[in-house]
């Protein structure tokens, strides 16, 4: 599938990163829509009555209501992204490489170095991971209550 023309996708460059994205997009949802659901309706009606647009509701009531929940699905889906082998390792050629293909290529291969370099890269893989942990979470502490306001 999708490896003659006229849609031969196999070979494309943004591949990757659309198949990334649809492995993160359930998970995405799963942390987004609780939260969109727990915006009181009573807000939008209120916007509504004091004559903001559809857009301007979204933009000044349920964005920065959401946004803790955005910080936390972007943390988790870039995460996934981060660990994500199975499908890269489907995907790639030979003149893309990811860091998880990395890894897996620099533990295949004989030799101390070569295995410490893989294991170098796996731990900036989990530092990076931690650092955008860490900056989802200080995100949502960092955001005010609105619904105390």
């Amino acid at each position: 599938t999708f490896d003659a023309s006229p849609i031969n996708w196999r070979s494309s460059t943004f591949m990757i990163p659309v198949v990334h994205a649809v492995i993160a997009l359930p998970l995405a949802v799963r942390i987004i829509g609780p939260a969109r659901r727990a915006i009181d309706p009573v807000l939008h009606e209120s916007a509504a009555d004091l004559g903001a647009s559809r857009f301007t509701t979204w933009r000044t009531v349920e964005l920065p209501l959401l946004r803790p929940a955005l910080a936390r699905a972007a943390g988790i889906s870039a995460a996934v992204s981060l660990g994500e082998f199975g499908a890269t390792s489907f995907l790639t050629r030979s003149d893309s490489m990811t860091v998880p293909i990395a890894i897996a290529q620099l533990m295949g291969r004989p030799g101390p170095l070569l295995q410490q370099a893989a294991f170098a890269t796996a731990t900036l893989t989990v530092i990076v991971a931690a650092l955008v942990a860490i900056a989802g979470s200080t995100t949502e502490a960092n955001e005010p209550n609105r619904a105390t306001d």
